[in-house]
């Protein structure tokens, strides 16, 4: 439950603001922003901003060098936060009113020139509420990173919603807000209402009825419903025969169903549509692949990286191919590209290491088995990798 915010003449102390915000973003709880949660409220408050990771750390490193103790070096403490804001680093009222519009004061709508301000104008103007608008409006502030302390702010937002919201926009924002945070049961069932709403009344929501489809069925993809992901991505590509990825979300979850050949239709159709889209073509290689066509796959896997030099699935795919075709150096070449992109990616170095054994050249030992024992216990890729 958030606590009321101690005013003065009606709006909240400057260093009750700082407070609020800090606490929002400690997600341990432990006194102090870290890198991961100093980086959050960075993107939080800079929503058009899209910041490269030698930016963001930049920005990071100068904030800490600057209002960190020497002892805490990558801990910025309460009074530090507050110190960057007395000193102009940061705009106070514009990060507070951005993550807590219902607390920061704004002025009133004023009418247009044809009568009151349409209620169109505002992408939540379906939620009836004043605080469950505030609250949606802080989740899609909080989810343009994911952390501890997004966890922590969702509890926060989810305690003072008042009723749910009605319209299928909010629903499908909270949905897709939910997904962000990793509670997919939650987001299937907001984006299922959003879909139930929206389809009882299609012409009016022509427009978002398949992003819809597309949110949910990703969230059914993640917890394992392949095949019921898929009708929602052929469904969404039916509403927006221009929708490349409906299209190639379509071709990746029928390749892990185990439907390559229609997989390969979806994925082609998505990359007539999008040919330089890398993500496609390493999938269609993939599907390529399962259905013995090695020499397609290869072209495909390399025309991705081409495209992007540091996609590391293609990189480890086309090892695959070459090591299902004898060709044992372009293997381990591959899987070493794929280790260059992406250092922790354990089963690039396993099979490169199986290839090297097979060609007689045998591996360092400490490497080979030291990293996929800390991988396994550790986080997983966000793209899908074939064998």
């Amino acid at each position: 439950m958030v606590t009321p915010v101690r005013t003065f003449a009606g709006a909240p102390a400057r260093r009750e603001k700082v407070r609020r915000i800090f606490e929002l973003f400690d997600g341990d709880g432990d006194g102090a922003l870290g890198r991961s949660e100093l980086s959050a409220l960075v993107a939080a408050v800079n929503p058009g901003v899209v910041f490269t990771a030698e930016q963001l750390c930049s920005v990071l490193d100068a904030v800490f060098r600057s209002y960190a103790g020497a002892a805490d070096a990558d801990r910025l403490s309460l009074a530090g936060l507050l110190r960057s804001y007395d000193d102009g680093a940061g705009d106070l009222d514009r990060d507070f009113a951005a993550l807590f519009p219902d607390l920061a004061p704004s002025p009133k709508p004023s009418p247009g020139p044809n009568g009151p301000l349409s209620p169109l104008a505002s992408p939540i103007h379906e939620i009836a509420f004043d605080s469950t608008r505030a609250a949606v409006a802080r989740l899609e502030a909080l989810i343009k990173n994911r952390d501890g302390g997004f966890a922590k702010g969702l509890r926060e937002i989810r305690a003072n919603l008042d009723p749910l919201p009605r319209g299928p926009r909010a629903h499908f924002r909270l949905g897709t807000a939910l997904s962000a945070l990793d509670r997919p049961r939650d987001a299937r069932r907001s984006l299922s209402a959003a879909l139930e709403k929206a389809s009882a009344d299609a012409l009016r929501w022509q427009a978002l009825l398949p992003q819809i489809r597309v949110n949910l069925g990703v969230v059914l993809e993640r917890e394992g419903l392949l095949l019921a992901a898929a009708e929602h991505y052929r469904a969404a590509a039916r509403l927006c025969p221009t929708h490349y990825r409906a299209l190639k979300l379509l071709g990746s979850a029928l390749c892990g169903a185990g439907e390559h050949l229609r997989a390969v239709a979806a994925l082609e159709e998505a990359l007539l549509l999008k040919p330089d889209f890398p993500d496609a073509l390493c999938d269609l290689g993939a599907a390529l692949h399962a259905a013995g066509e090695r020499d397609r796959a290869a072209q495909c896997f390399d025309r991705a990286l081409q495209l992007d030099a540091a996609h590391a699935d293609a990189a480890f795919n086309l090892g695959g191919v070459f090591k299902d075709m004898g060709l044992y150096g372009p293997a381990v070449e591959a899987y070493g590209r794929a280790l260059v992109s992406r250092p922790d990616h354990w089963a690039a170095e396993l099979n490169r290491a199986a290839v090297l054994l097979g060609a007689g050249q045998p591996p360092q030992p400490r490497r080979l088995w030291k990293r996929p024992t800390s991988e396994q216990s550790g986080s997983s890729s966000t793209m899908r990798s074939y064998t």
